[in-house]
């Protein structure tokens, strides 16, 4: 299982994108209040999860999306770190109906970095890769905008139209903290 929490204080987008994350990955969230990350590794264990994203303040919303995961009683990072760039939230797609990811689809499997990134996206929330969405409730497709960026969103079953949440990402860190 997954738990979904912010960083502390999040203002009302970071809340909406993390309930729209929540609902795609139907993962539990968790309300941090002033708990620090010795006290989320209790919370995620009493949760009997294994797996945590963070996602923290930005300058105007989201701005980071961090991985970590139990090992031996402690939350450890999981590459990679997603620092945000812009992100739309599921209402503004104006599409009704909750959709749930079970695929994640990548648009250019020749793209390394795109083809790294969505191996690892693949591996961390434990949804298989698809050659494309057909057949599933819905799938996280990643792409590359025009200016060479990597774009995260929910497509509907067909693959044919976004219904949301998505992202862009500005940087990605590969290295975790020792």
């Amino acid at each position: 299982m997954i738990v979904l929490t912010t960083s502390r204080n999040p203002a009302p987008g970071i809340r909406s994108f993390t309930r729209d994350l929540s609902h795609i990955l139907s993962a539990t969230v968790l309300t941090r209040g002033k708990t620090n990350l010795r006290g989320l590794d209790a919370a995620v264990r009493e949760l009997n999860a294994e797996k945590l994203i963070l996602v923290s303040r930005g300058p105007s919303g989201p701005g980071r999306l961090e991985f970590k995961k139990l090992h031996r009683g402690h939350l450890t990072s999981v590459p990679p770190t997603i620092l945000l760039s812009t992100v739309r939230l599921r209402r503004e797609y104006n599409v009704h109906g909750r959709f749930k990811v079970d695929s994640v689809t990548c648009q250019d499997s020749e793209d390394l970095m795109l083809k790294r990134f969505t191996i690892a996206l693949s591996e961390f929330l434990n949804i298989p890769l698809a050659e494309e969405a057909r057949g599933s409730k819905a799938s996280l497709h990643v792409a590359k905008t025009p200016s060479h960026r990597i774009f995260v969103t929910v497509m509907d079953h067909d693959g044919k139209r976004e219904v949301g949440p998505s992202f862009i990402i500005h940087h990605l860190i590969w290295e975790t903290e020792r």
